[in-house]
């Protein structure tokens, strides 16, 4: 869930983030779009940390919270200090924190996958890249067209509509497939 979430939460706020910051902020926040950018790229990784973190917390009593975090924190740092160095500015410091909350997510997501045997196929890879490239094609599309007659606040309107349609028909396909996490949804709800 996570992963087919996470993926498509994580891509779809990429595309819409420039945006998002112009409506929402103005426009003397342009220079912030491309950090921005960067660090939505960390969204699922960070997504899956904090989902996860507590059942770590609760199966395991060492602390291997704690370990990710610290070695993410060190990771983070110095990736950001490379790239600092290496003439990037604030987009470094982004790419390090990117960087950082990623490891953070697959070093708490792999931690659980080997403890359980989680197979890697249970994620279905191959469909969730699919249909994201496919719904990312399509919104990039209407999202050009749309920029020629529409104001930027009607665009992000239209936008939300158009992303909370796909959103259901990537939910639609998953529950097509019989996904074990949108099945045990629908139980806890109709219970």
């Amino acid at each position: 869930m996570i992963f087919q979430l996470g993926f498509f939460a994580t891509i779809h706020t990429f595309i819409w983030s420039k945006e998002i910051i112009l409506v929402w902020l103005g426009p003397e926040y342009i220079d912030a779009v491309p950090i921005m950018k960067i660090t939505i790229l960390s969204l699922g990784p960070y997504l899956g940390y904090v989902v996860l973190r507590s059942i770590v917390d609760a199966i395991e009593v060492r602390a291997i919270n704690t370990l990710n975090i610290s070695l993410s924190l060190v990771f983070a740092t110095v990736i950001s200090i490379i790239f600092i160095y290496a003439g990037f500015g604030t987009i470094g410091l982004a790419i390090g924190t990117t960087m950082g909350f990623a490891a953070l997510g697959i070093m708490t997501s792999g931690y659980l996958m080997r403890r359980y045997q989680i197979s890697f196929e249970n994620f279905m890879l191959q469909w969730v890249i699919l249909l994201n490239i496919l719904f990312a094609s399509l919104v990039l599309l209407i999202k050009k067209y749309m920029a020629s007659f529409l104001s930027l606040s009607n665009i992000l309107i239209i936008g939300f509509i158009i992303e909370s349609i796909l959103f259901s028909f990537y939910l639609y396909f998953f529950y097509r497939k019989n996904i074990g996490w949108i099945s045990e949804l629908k139980e806890r709800i109709i219970r």
